[in-house]
């Protein structure tokens, strides 16, 4: 997703640069894994400063990235009243991960006594958020034709017919027919508020 960003001029709209944001919080989250692995197949233990001062840059993705998730949220509501496809399914990965996540993290104290089956619960609860984090680019590339064409092309792979955009909250979409003998030219016109039902984002 931050490729898409950076390779295409298109995608650097507020709204793209804001989905850009997100998905570099989700990085900086997700890189909390490689600790993570090394002290668990390691068998190693680290204090409590030192476990602060490791996962530092991971918190910071953490802790900004509900946030960055939930002005995306907010602009795209006022932009078309009723958020839709990509930021639905994509608030709503994100919403299922922490909650399951936060649940099975407080009952697990609840659950056992011990301290090892304790760490083992919380380790495979945080299978949700990581899901949530890494299903940026697939929802995207599901639903969003324009990130659909950047993917594919940064894989080299041909669109036939050429991309598919779709027009934003402030655009009209004109489309001129060649005239033939009988008919003159038509020009069709969607009004803003079309063009606004027909947004994905």
């Amino acid at each position: 997703m931050v490729f898409c960003t950076i390779r295409t001029k298109r995608f650097r709209s507020p709204c793209h640069l804001l989905i850009c944001a997100t998905c570099v919080a989700d990085l900086l989250h997700v890189c909390g894994q490689f600790p993570f692995c090394v002290h668990l197949f390691g068998n190693l233990t680290s204090s409590q400063a030192q476990c602060f001062y490791i996962l530092s840059i991971p918190i910071v993705g953490f802790t900004t990235g509900g946030p960055l998730i939930l002005s995306m949220g907010i602009d795209r509501l006022i932009a078309v009243k009723f958020p839709t496809k990509s930021i639905l399914v994509t608030v709503g990965f994100v919403l299922l991960g922490w909650v399951t996540t936060t649940t099975a993290n407080t009952l697990s104290y609840s659950i056992t006594d011990d301290l090892f089956t304790i760490q083992l619960i919380q380790m495979y609860a945080g299978i949700t958020v990581n899901f949530a984090a890494a299903s940026n680019v697939f929802v995207f590339y599901a639903i969003n034709s324009e990130y659909r064409s950047v993917i594919k092309s940064m894989f080299g792979i041909r669109i036939k017919g050429g991309m598919i955009f779709e027009p934003s909250s402030t655009q009209t979409v004109t489309k001129v027919v060649p005239r033939s003998v009988s008919q003159p030219n038509v020009v069709f016109e969607k009004t803003p508020a079309a063009a606004r039902r027909m947004t994905v984002v």
